[in-house]
């Protein structure tokens, strides 16, 4: 159960309804990586990235690519959705980011 030990270490400061029960069982965890050989972002990351849409979590690993480039434009995407950032560790040329959505 690691999906519902991640929700609840970091989740219930961001609940919007702390009260809802939470259902371990029903979370969608979405976890994905890239190795973007130092390619610009694309215009439009629907091809990688539309699924996520449909979790709760969302873990984003990326190798080799400009960070900010790249989180500029996955914010981009997420624009008006329900995803906050959480973390976003950086070593080299290797990322990683952390989301959760604001309404489970």
């Amino acid at each position: 159960m690691f999906e519902a030990a991640v929700y609840e270490s970091v989740m219930p400061q961001y609940r919007l309804n702390p009260s809802k029960p939470f259902d371990p069982e029903k979370l969608k965890v979405y976890c994905t990586t890239f190795n973007v050989g130092n390619a610009p972002p694309s215009k439009d990351l629907n091809f990688w990235l539309q699924k996520s849409k449909e979790s709760h979590v969302i873990a984003i690993a990326m190798q080799e690519c400009d960070t900010a480039e790249w989180l500029e434009s996955i914010q981009a995407y997420y624009a008006g959705e329900r995803f906050i950032l959480i973390t976003l560790v950086t070593m080299w040329r290797v990322n990683y980011k952390f989301s959760i959505t604001k309404n489970v």
